[in-house]
């Protein structure tokens, strides 16, 4: 079977292609939150170790990230906060990125694989205020706590332990919200290099250099 291709020449494509950027853009909002104004559509499919099948639709996505916003917010983080996440492959992570979006925080994602003095040195480089981790990684933070002084808060997922936030106990609490208006040109996501030649180095995007961009990804 023959597929027709968007992409014949990528010379041509590169030399003609723009992207339409507008003043005002996040990927919460005018992607997921739209979406969701269209019914029941399914947006996410989530498998565990069990074989049990977790479905979302975007209308579950939504409501589940404005709790997250509410939460962020009555926990007081405000715009251009860092929330470093560092979950393994579960809903929840979309659950709290998209929050993050939503409240004009940047969210600062990280592999479940890092260690104590990895964790610390992205905390204390980027300055994050909030830490999301699981019950098995908690431990790695709470080695490395005392050593970042501007980490206010920390939040537990799938479980309870003194000194974390229980995040399916907290977002309970909350219903209304209303997302905070983001520019394209502000900050939305940190990512970490691999550090192959040194420490990691950071690298920030926008919420149109990375979400807004993955257009292109869509596209070809």
């Amino acid at each position: 079977m023959e597929h027709e291709h968007n992409m014949t020449d990528y010379t041509q494509c590169y030399k003609n292609f723009r992207l339409d950027v507008p003043e005002y853009y996040n990927f919460a909002v005018d992607v997921v939150d739209k979406w969701a104004e269209k019914g029941n559509k399914p947006a996410l499919f989530c498998v565990d170790d069990n074989g049990n099948e977790i479905r979302y639709t975007f209308g579950d996505l939504k409501e589940k990230s404005d709790r997250v916003g509410a939460m962020l917010q009555r926990i007081g983080v405000e715009k251009r906060d860092g929330i470093f996440i560092m979950l393994p492959r579960i809903p929840q992570w979309w659950e709290i990125i998209l929050g993050i979006l939503k409240v004009g925080a940047v969210a600062m994602p990280g592999t479940v694989q890092l260690m104590p003095r990895d964790i610390a040195y992205r905390i204390k480089i980027s300055e994050a205020k909030v830490a999301v981790t699981d019950l098995e990684n908690a431990p790695k933070i709470d080695e490395i706590k005392d050593q970042c002084p501007q980490l206010k808060t920390l939040i537990l997922v799938g479980g309870r332990r003194p000194g974390w936030i229980s995040y399916s106990d907290e977002i309970k609490k909350y219903e209304s919200f209303t997302p905070v208006k983001t520019k394209s040109s502000d900050n939305a996501i940190l990512y970490f290099t691999s550090g192959t030649t040194g420490y990691p180095k950071m690298v920030l995007h926008t919420h149109a250099s990375y979400p807004l961009a993955h257009m292109i990804t869509g596209k070809y």
